[in-house]
């Protein structure tokens, strides 16, 4: 089973995610940040995983577009899709409804919101003026135990998914 986890992330919290996710499943998973160079060939993975970054309440424009563009091939495949972000539970399902089509959704096996990570000293000096203003503070969400036990349902469910 071989799957492809790519990417796109703003400060390296989704990166972060995709590299223990790609850990987890092993020597069959191969990782790709959108942000680089072309992507390998889909028709050589089994499973896909999407992940990206939510930023202004937004996510990140590589990972819409890598579904969008893709949308066919990724509709023939398991398709599980995670993102980054503080948002609580109807805060993510906006995020993805507003961001990938949706019959994306409707096919993934999963739809993951791994929690987020923010340090305002990082982000410029006008973002870190909106956020004061806002009342938005330093904050890390991410429990990496749950990225390793979701990686592990991909690995059981991808498995069970390619031999039907």
């Amino acid at each position: 089973m071989k799957t492809l986890i790519v990417y796109a992330s703003r400060r390296g919290t989704t990166r972060q995610c995709a590299e223990l996710i790609c850990k987890t499943l092993g020597n069959d998973a191969q990782i790709h940040d959108l942000a680089e160079g072309s992507l390998p060939d889909l028709d050589d993975f089994d499973t896909v995983v999407v992940g990206a970054n939510a930023f202004r309440f937004k996510l990140n424009k590589r990972a819409t577009r890598f579904v969008k563009k893709n949308l066919d091939l990724l509709l023939k495949k398991p398709l599980y899709l995670f993102i980054c972000s503080g948002s609580d539970n109807d805060g993510a399902r906006k995020l993805f409804t507003a961001s990938y089509p949706a019959a994306s959704i409707k096919h993934a096996s999963a739809l993951e919101n791994f929690g987020g990570r923010l340090v305002s000293t990082d982000e410029p000096w006008l973002v870190r003026k909106m956020l004061t203003r806002m009342g938005i503070k330093d904050y890390d969400t991410l429990t990496l135990n749950h990225i390793t036990e979701w990686a592990k349902l991909i690995s059981k469910t991808s498995l069970v998914a390619h031999y039907r």
